[in-house]
């Protein structure tokens, strides 16, 4: 949602958005409204801590991230809530009428996570690139593999 934003808002200083098995947003859609079941989700791992500032999200679900356990205690060390409006807020309309940066879609090939935004990025006109047998947290899992695709989007 955020780099969309960001070519939205400064075209002519982003070269280029790449997207890494991610959402592909269009103004007036949110997060919540690209992908409905995760309000809920968000929903029930704030309920489970009632204590906690009702405008944060606690990290949650990275069980289900294709992690072995020693990335999943390095990430879960790390994880931090965010901010519920990051997934409630619309993208605003674009303030420019500038042509939006060239994109490229990376998708993590066993992510069941984003396969939709894949096509629908492919569909608006980004390239798209795979890291082949990466899940989605393919950043943690497979560095290397990531890193060699990044330097394919040039």
């Amino acid at each position: 949602m955020v780099i969309t934003g960001a070519g939205q808002e400064r075209p002519l200083r982003v070269r280029q958005l790449v997207y890494l098995d991610s959402f592909f947003p269009s103004p007036g859609q949110s997060a919540f409204g690209l992908q409905p079941v995760l309000r809920d989700a968000c929903d029930a791992a704030a309920a489970l801590r009632p204590e906690q500032d009702a405008w944060l999200i606690p990290p949650f679900g990275f069980e289900a991230m294709g992690l072995t356990a020693a990335d999943l205690k390095w990430v879960r060390a790390r994880a931090r809530p965010m901010s519920r409006a990051t997934h409630e807020a619309p993208l605003p309309d674009p303030v420019s009428r500038r042509p939006r940066p060239r994109a490229t879609y990376i998708r993590c090939g066993e992510s069941p996570f984003f396969a939709g935004a894949a096509k629908t990025a492919r569909r608006r006109g980004a390239r798209l690139l795979t890291v082949e047998g990466a899940a989605h947290m393919a950043p943690v899992t497979d560095p290397e593999r990531v890193c060699a695709v990044l330097g394919r989007t040039g």
